[in-house]
């Protein structure tokens, strides 16, 4: 069995998409057979706002062309940056980015209550 995909533009990720249609042809499940399909996913799960206790300070977490950016807004601070997955496949939601050139980890927790974002020593929750 084969697929052939034809598109008249460019910038979209035609390798997947292909991929993605001979795994359901196939009766797989196309976000446990393609890896692109499940990144895509868990990256949906962390964007969102998320808030300090008693809400005092927000951060926004968004995927804009196929990574997560961390958006910082504050008296003190106005920032936007990328999120670098430790891991390829996000199958942990360790990250990093850089701060004047150094590298500063940033962790999600999922649990019971929701989602979770240590940046340093803050803690955030999701909130929407």
């Amino acid at each position: 069995m084969s697929v052939m995909l034809a598109a008249n533009s460019s910038g979209i990720p035609h390798a997947t998409i292909a991929e993605g249609i001979l795994a359901a042809l196939l009766e797989q499940d196309p976000y446990e057979a393609i890896p692109a399909f499940d990144i895509k996913k868990r990256m949906k799960l962390l964007a969102g706002t998320y808030e300090t206790y008693r809400r005092t300070v927000s951060v926004r977490v968004f995927v804009k062309g196929g990574l997560l950016y961390l958006e910082q807004k504050n008296p003190f601070l106005d920032s936007v940056v990328p999120l670098i997955p430790e891991d390829d496949f996000l199958r942990n939601y360790r990250f990093y980015t850089l701060t004047e050139g150094v590298r500063q980890p940033i962790e999600f927790q999922a649990g019971p209550k929701g989602i979770d974002l240590s940046i340093e020593r803050d803690r955030y929750h999701k909130v929407g």
